[in-house]
């Protein structure tokens, strides 16, 4: 059985070959989610993978995430490039502009950075299919509940309000609607991806942290750094405050 992580790389090369002008992970197109297109893609390896062990022998498959590919090839190779920021499940995208940091050097942060945090939860329900072939954690492969807990940190440039944190954790809950979230196989590190891509577009400039936890016992910490395009555009817009989603002076203000 070829494993999880060559099906991921495999199926990002078999996408790419058939639409090389379409980023894996974008949903711009309206047609599948990221996990819908993973889901899918890995269905069809699935179908062929005994025609290759056929005509190729037992290990084709497996191999096959293995070619060498390059920039100027008909199949990118998807295996060492990190996917730009993609907000799905109960986030809403419709202001979201898309920006990709594969090509950009990443600027340190300094020694005196200074970070104000919120924390707030949600309770959601998830699961991890691959659960069922790993002994002792079988049930996680169905749906379950959790008590999802974020704590956020967001770099600031002054030490009077920046980013007032009231109104910024306001801002973050809004962005997740409905009482209970259905995050489908998201597990926390892509939870805070989501996250992530919203906070960095609208804070443009800033470093990122985020937690997130189940139940506050297990979970993630995620680090987001700041690219030198990323810098180039917090020059040109400048800074962006936080705003209260139920205040209608302040609401929709970007």
């Amino acid at each position: 059985m070829i494993s999880r992580d060559a099906k991921r790389v495999l199926a990002g090369k078999i996408w790419h070959a058939m639409y090389p002008n379409k980023n894996f992970f974008d949903n711009e197109s309206g047609m599948w989610s990221a996990g819908d297109k993973e889901r899918r893609m890995f269905a069809l390896i699935d179908e062929i993978e005994p025609v290759m062990r056929d005509l190729f022998g037992p290990s084709a498959a497996e191999k096959a995430s293995d070619f060498p590919t390059n920039s100027i090839g008909s199949i990118p190779n998807m295996a060492p490039t990190p996917p730009p920021m993609v907000i799905l499940g109960p986030i809403d995208t419709s202001n979201v502009q898309r920006h990709d940091n594969i090509t950009t050097a990443a600027v340190p942060p300094t020694n005196n950075m200074k970070a104000v945090w919120v924390t707030f939860q949600k309770e959601g329900m998830h699961c991890y299919p691959d659960a069922e072939y790993l002994p002792g954690v079988e049930f996680l492969s169905y749906p379950h509940r959790h008590i999802f807990k974020f704590k956020v940190w967001i770099q600031v440039f002054d030490d009077d309000r920046d980013i007032e944190f009231i109104l910024f954790k306001r801002e973050l809950e809004a962005l997740y609607t409905g009482s209970v979230l259905e995050l489908d196989h998201k597990s926390c590190e892509m939870i805070s991806d989501d996250l992530a891509g919203y906070i960095k577009d609208k804070y443009v400039g800033r470093h990122l942290q985020i937690e997130v936890s189940e139940d506050g016992e297990n979970g993630s910490t995620c680090t987001y750094g700041v690219t030198n395009a990323e810098l180039q555009e917090f020059h040109r817009r400048g800074r962006q405050k936080a705003h209260d989603p139920m205040d209608p002076k302040t609401g929709s203000s970007d």
